[in-house]
């Protein structure tokens, strides 16, 4: 006669439900905080990459009218400037049309403008729009007026920009034949990005007024 022999299944207590789902959620919150940081860590390493990318795009596109301008004339508070971009006709003055304004709007995006004549003007009175400036303009305002004429272009350098500063080591901007340029972008992760982007005139050349 066989005997089976019954080995007796214990089922889990309450007291090894509740470590069970104890460990279960300690578990679950590690987790999540590794998923977190790494989450914070690609965010915070593609915003680095982005504000390098923005700083190098400011550096080479400023550089641009830099290397090929002949001085800063006229900064402000607000971090923006005007390049005296050419000598068109040799004559040693400014005229409006070798004029660079350089401003940031609301949208924090930095522009280039300057005066467009209107097409149709003949050639005596294109010469008599473009004369050169007397010593004391100020081209802020003057690119205004044009502006609310209708006879400005410009064109977007970049975006993402606040908190915008120059600085020279001379008395006045015409003066210096280098300048320091300085900007923050700022991103929707909270990442803050302080930039400073040195600037040359090898061509540098101060007006006769």
């Amino acid at each position: 006669m066989n005997h089976r022999t019954h080995t007796a299944r214990r089922g889990l207590t309450v007291v090894e439900l509740m470590i069970a789902l104890a460990i279960t959620v300690v578990i679950g919150a590690a987790l999540a905080a590794v998923m977190t940081t790494i989450s914070s860590v690609t965010a915070f390493d593609r915003d680095a990459r982005t504000a390098s990318l923005r700083a190098h795009a400011v550096q080479i596109r400023l550089q641009a009218y830099s290397e090929s301008g002949l001085c800063v004339l006229q900064s402000n508070v607000d971090g923006e400037f005007v390049v005296w971009l050419e000598d068109a006709d040799s004559s040693g003055s400014v005229n409006p049309t070798e004029a660079r304004v350089f401003r940031t709007n609301r949208a924090g995006e930095l522009i280039c403008e300057w005066y467009t004549p209107p097409a149709e003007l003949t050639p005596e009175e294109l010469a008599d729009a473009d004369t050169p400036v007397p010593a004391a303009t100020d081209f802020f305002t003057l690119m205004d007026a044009y502006r609310a004429a209708g006879q400005t272009s410009q064109t977007v350098l970049a975006d993402g920009l606040s908190d915008l500063t120059l600085a020279f080591d001379t008395a006045t901007p015409p003066e210096a034949d280098r300048f320091r340029y300085m900007f923050r972008q700022s991103f929707q992760s909270g990442t803050i990005s302080d930039n400073l982007i040195a600037l040359a005139f090898p061509n540098h050349t101060t007006p006769e007024f």
